[in-house]
C-alpha cells in the first residue's frame, strides 16, 4: 500500500473575519471578476438572492442564529 503525505491545514482559513474561500492560482485574471461579483450592489452578502439561499437551506431560525452570531 503506498504511503500519502498528511495533508496540511492553512491558517487563513481560521479567521473569524473570513467569509468566502476560492482556491486560484496566484497568477489568475479572476480576482478582480469575483471581486467585483462579491461587492456589486452593496455586497452579495445583502443581495436578495443570497439571503434567499440562506433561508432555503438553513431555514428562518438558522438565519437569525447566523446573523446573531456575526454581529
Amino acid at each position: 500500500m503506498q504511503q500519502h503525505k498528511p495533508l496540511k491545514r492553512h491558517r487563513i482559513g481560521d479567521k473569524a473575519s473570513g467569509q468566502f474561500r476560492f482556491g486560484m492560482p496566484l497568477n489568475s485574471d479572476w480576482f478582480p471578476v469575483m471581486d467585483e461579483f462579491f461587492k456589486a450592489n452593496g455586497g452579495y452578502m445583502n443581495s436578495p438572492q443570497y439571503k434567499g439561499i440562506l433561508k432555503k437551506h438553513l431555514g428562518e431560525i438558522g438565519v437569525k442564529l447566523l446573523q446573531s452570531a456575526t454581529k
